[in-house]
């Protein structure tokens, strides 16, 4: 089972995730180097955990190929829970457990806010399928700094807690960096994937900054070219295998 750690401040919102593919029947790994990770309108990260593959496509290219057909972040699990539903139905209970977690930032582009939303058909500390989809959503609220949540592999929530601490002390500061972050998770994940045969030691890593539009008027000019035109909010990129067009 994959292990996929989520971290949310107010400037940006940060997802961990490892490679490793492990096949259900022989325990055996298969690769190293699975892409597991979907960003979706520059807005959004997600990743899953569970079956390398949704019918025919690998999972990640099914979640792109859905997602390019949504509009409204607030729609997001709604479509994939959906499509997930079709499919997952047909395999057998060992491999039908499906979680696909994401963090990005709602809201009007004017005053984003970070969001984490979740869908599992299946509890991630027993293992014990649920007999539908269960969707998810938690806002950074006003009087909290950071928040780390983790999915998939179930960690102890005093370690979880324990490195969040730790961000928080550095959360919201005038040079808050992402990559401190990064790093603290990335140490956290690895100490995880010692003890845990399902859990690799290759990560995708994808942070995704908040952008707050400025009411003051630009200082200086730097001579280049700004394109024209209304951006591409839509576009989704399967991490592992470049951009999908908008369907």
């Amino acid at each position: 089972m994959t292990l996929i750690l989520t971290a949310m401040t107010r400037r940006s919102v940060i997802q961990v995730a490892d490679m490793r593919l492990t096949n259900v029947r022989t325990g055996k790994v298969e690769d190293e180097a699975t892409a597991k990770m979907v960003a979706h309108a520059g807005r959004f990260v997600l990743s899953f955990a569970g079956p390398a593959s949704m019918g025919r496509e690998p999972t990640a290219r099914w979640m792109a190929r859905v997602l390019s057909g949504v509009h409204d972040p607030g729609e997001i699990l709604a479509a994939l829970g959906e499509s997930a539903g079709r499919i997952v139905r047909q395999y057998p209970p060992n491999i039908r457990g499906l979680a696909i977690v994401g963090a990005g930032w709602s809201g009007e582009p004017g005053r984003p806010e970070p969001t984490y939303i979740q869908l599992t058909n299946f509890d991630f500390e027993s293992g014990a399928l649920f007999p539908g989809f269960r969707a998810s959503r938690v806002e950074l609220k006003p009087n909290e700094k950071v928040l780390l949540l983790s999915a998939g592999v179930p960690l102890p929530e005093t370690r979880v807690s324990e490195v969040q601490q730790l961000m928080r002390r550095r959360a919201g500061r005038r040079e808050e960096r992402p990559a401190e972050f990064v790093a603290m998770m990335l140490r956290l994940a690895r100490s995880v994937a010692i003890g845990r045969r399902t859990v690799g030691t290759r990560f995708l890593v994808a942070s995704i900054p908040g952008v707050r539009l400025s009411e003051e008027p630009p200082r200086f000019t730097t001579g280049i070219a700004v394109p024209t035109g209304s951006s591409d909010w839509y576009q989704v990129t399967d991490l592992d295998h470049g951009q999908m067009p908008v369907g």
